[in-house]
């Protein structure tokens, strides 16, 4: 059978379609006649009026590359229409490199401020049970129900395993207490309540045999001794004022220590000799 022509159907006859008969028909082009049978080239609109006639072009077989922005978006970035330079990648990387340590570095501070720690050991109570616990410092002074934590010393009567970290917390924190050892004293050897802390506050809280050459006690009462001397040096850096006059700095003391005891220290750190004894100790 024969293949019917696409453009045999006249067109419409309206006021656009008039108005377009009334322009001279311009000539077929070779190009619209050798199509004219392909059925490739759609029916013109009774609308529109043809001034010129374009050359048929093939379509096209590869996409138009899309246009390129500059535009950093997550969108642009997923259609690989970003088109970022080498050297700011690098920069970029680089700098969200720091900005995660610095934030891992403040959170984990944040940490350690918040986090208590924990040694495990163990305790024994007043009916001589003894069982595994984990104990922080605070709750190793608190000493609840009489328990007491369970100390282990090697030959050369030195504490070990976790019990020793958590004794030497213990000791640093009576060692600062100046209620329990005043700071109105020239030197660790002239403070007379150290039998009593000794015997009321250590060995209430920790169970443990002392040693017939009493290397043990010696060793308890040096620690507590280095943490009240490096405490009052910490102390005047902190709380003294060389601008200030003597009665605010007094009165610029830390809570808990007697007026007159801090008065003392601070006569006793003016001193020549004392200044020279410090600047050593450092």
């Amino acid at each position: 059978m024969a293949r019917k022509g696409q453009f045999t159907k006249k067109a419409r006859s309206g006021p656009a379609c008039q108005q377009s008969q009334k322009a001279p028909a311009p000539a077929p082009s070779p190009t619209s006649a050798l199509h004219q049978d392909d059925s490739k080239i759609p029916p013109a609109s009774c609308g529109s009026v043809q001034t010129t006639v374009r050359p048929f072009c093939p379509p096209r077989s590869e996409p138009r590359p899309a246009p390129q922005t500059r535009i950093y978006s997550s969108q642009n970035s997923e259609l690989g229409h970003v088109d970022l330079d080498e050297n700011a990648h690098e920069a970029d990387s680089i700098d969200q490199e720091v900005d995660d340590r610095f934030a891992a570095s403040r959170a984990q501070n944040r940490r350690g401020r918040k986090t208590t720690e924990y040694w495990t050991v163990k305790t024994i109570d007043s009916d001589g049970i003894i069982k595994p616990a984990k104990v922080s410092v605070r709750e190793a002074m608190e000493r609840p129900n009489g328990r007491r934590i369970m100390l282990r010393f090697n030959n050369e009567k030195q504490p070990v395993g976790d019990e020793a970290g958590l004794l030497s917390g213990v000791l640093g924190m009576l060692g600062s207490d100046y209620g329990k050892f005043p700071i109105c004293e020239e030197s660790w050897r002239h403070v007379t309540t150290k039998d009593k802390v000794y015997n009321k506050c250590v060995k209430q809280i920790f169970q443990f045999e002392e040693d017939s050459e009493g290397i043990i006690r010696k060793n308890i009462l040096k620690s507590m001794g280095k943490s009240w001397k490096d405490t009052r040096l910490r102390l005047y850096d902190d709380y003294y004022e060389p601008t200030l006059l003597t009665e605010e700095n007094i009165e610029n003391r830390l809570p808990g220590i007697d007026r007159d005891h801090w008065r003392w220290y601070l006569d006793y750190r003016a001193k020549p000799k004392t200044k020279e004894k410090c600047r050593k100790m450092r």
